[in-house]
């Protein structure tokens, strides 16, 4: 009986598969020892561990591999780190399974491998998209997860800059096969995907994630929050905000570099990602989220001494209000705090009024634990001001008004007709940049100012009667030449409130607090300092 060879057979099923499965290629290849495959959910991923100790898993970005981390891994040994590095589907040696490409579909990859390792818990170290793989890690199996390192992610389609967006929607074929074609041809276990996977993967930049800053504050593991301050392609406002929803976060911005630190400069990557994950890295953010009434409100504390609750007015935000919040934290514990739909927070969509927005004040004073505090507001917010020492007299020390009105008649009828006939393209104009540069979601500044246009033109609407039950020392206080409240109604509610003293500052106006801080807030101050 004729027989044929063994070395015969071997080779014509080697042969027969690579014929059957184009991509099972990869198994050919040169890898180092350290190197391996493991069958996940459908395609062969590559991985490399080396070291012993707790796991990292080293999770790279866009169309980086495990060869992204060489420079670094050499540290995280002798850290005493496990390090496992890992090519996501359809990058570097591993397969695609022809899914539509998600972070959720790489986040089960991720779950997979660590279940094929046995490695129960792990920390990370994510580079762009790899940490927003991260970041569902731990919002959606946060048994799993201990520490994260999140360089140069976005947890919403929002946080990536503009320019970063035109940019993808530009790239052409041609421009993917010379920026990555040469080098993906080298290892990849099909040659040919390129094009596939760039579609799947522009189309993933464009569409995802879609994390909110809820799901940020229900995250358990400690997060660095680590990007540089040159970064061309995630908003570093957008950053800061993330690390202010996570609770325990910490928050590195660096000066002079950008989304790529990793490669450009891996001994000043190492210099905080190594006292992170050893819990040795003091890097609070500027700011946190607290919940309350259905929306997550963004604040800053910054001093020491007696609480003062300051409040940015009609459109601005914490950020507007940074010169004035360091002069007033010289002497005071300064709360600086985004109304809602303001600035950094969150909206429930609920009927926008002042009895609300005063019932968001009383609810982020018992979140923080702040029996009592002075506020100060301006605007709009004094308004609320008003309403919380009407409503909530114990929880107010002293207040501040400047430039209140206590019903609508006290608006002048110029500013009146203005508010009346201001556009969308005016408001873009006066708000759009630093409110798309800060907000949760940028594209709800039309609502949120149509909301704002409706209030101010219908509220407030109290009574003289009501303004005399409050308690707390009042200054009311404003600019002498006040182009929007009308100086009268000033005098009418300061006769009303028997603990009212009423002032004026000389030369100014509406927006004495931007044109005039130093007077402004020496006048606030003296206030406060009185006994």
């Amino acid at each position: 009986m004729f027989r044929v060879p063994q070395n015969l057979i071997v080779l014509a099923v080697v042969v027969l598969l690579l014929f059957l499965n184009p991509q099972a290629v990869a198994a050919q290849e040169d890898i180092p020892e350290y190197g391996a495959y493991a069958e996940v959910n459908g395609i062969e991923m590559y991985y490399e561990v080396q070291g012993e100790g707790e796991p990292l898993l080293l999770i790279h970005g866009a169309m980086g591999s495990t060869e992204d981390f060489a420079a670094v891994i050499p540290a995280f040994l002798d850290a005493g780190y496990q390090t496992i590095a890992f090519d996501c589907r359809g990058r570097g040696r591993s397969t695609d399974s022809g899914v539509m490409l998600s972070y959720a579909v790489m986040a089960e990859d991720t779950i997979a491998l660590m279940d094929e390792l046995g490695i129960e818990t792990a920390s990370i170290a994510g580079q762009s998209d790899g940490a927003m793989i991260g970041l569902h890690l731990a919002i959606h199996y946060p048994d799993r997860i201990d520490k994260l390192i999140s360089y140069g992610a976005n947890f919403n389609v929002g946080g990536l800059l503009p320019a970063n967006i035109e940019w993808l929607e530009s790239l052409t074929q041609a421009d993917m096969e010379a920026m990555f074609g040469a080098d993906y041809r080298k290892i990849a276990p099909d040659p040919d995907h390129l094009p596939v996977l760039f579609e799947q993967l522009r189309h993933m930049f464009l569409t995802q994630p879609n994390f909110t800053v809820y799901d940020l504050m229900g995250i358990e593991a400690e997060v660095l929050v680590f990007d540089g301050e040159d970064e061309d392609t995630v908003r570093i406002d957008h950053a800061r905000q993330m690390a202010a929803a996570i609770p325990n976060s910490s928050m590195v911005i660096l000066p002079g570099t950008g989304h790529h630190l990793m490669y450009e400069d891996p001994e000043t990557y190492l210099e905080y990602a190594i006292p992170f994950l050893a819990g040795e890295l003091d890097a609070s953010p500027d700011g946190r989220y607290a919940a309350v009434n259905n929306i997550a409100m963004y604040y800053e504390i910054h001093g020491e001494g007696e609480p003062v609750l300051l409040m940015p007015s009609g459109m601005w935000s914490t950020a507007d209000f940074a010169d004035l919040t360091e002069r007033l934290a010289q002497e005071f514990q300064v709360i600086v705090v985004d109304a809602r739909g303001r600035g950094q927070s969150t909206d429930s969509g609920e009927r926008l009024d002042f009895t609300l927005m005063a019932d968001d004040v009383e609810a982020f004073m018992d979140a923080l634990s702040l029996e009592a505090v002075h506020l100060v507001g301006w605007a709009d917010s004094a308004v609320v001001g008003l309403d919380v020492a009407m409503r909530y007299p114990k929880r107010v020390d002293k207040l501040v008004a400047y430039a209140p009105n206590y019903t609508v008649d006290g608006l002048a009828e110029d500013h009146r007709a203005w508010l009346k006939s201001l556009s969308l393209d005016d408001m873009f104009s006066f708000f759009g940049e630093a409110y798309a540069r800060t907000a949760p979601d940028p594209s709800y500044l039309p609502a949120m100012s149509e909301r704002i246009r409706a209030m101010f033109l219908t509220e407030p609407n109290y009574t003289l009667a009501q303004l005399a039950t409050i308690r707390s020392p009042v200054l009311i206080l404003d600019g002498e030449n006040d182009e929007f409240i009308l100086r009268e109604h000033l005098e009418e509610m300061a006769e009303a409130m028997p603990t009212a003293e009423l002032a004026w500052l000389p030369d100014l106006g509406h927006y004495a607090p931007f044109d005039d801080p130093e007077i402004w807030t020496s006048a606030v101050l003296d206030f406060l300092n009185e006994p």
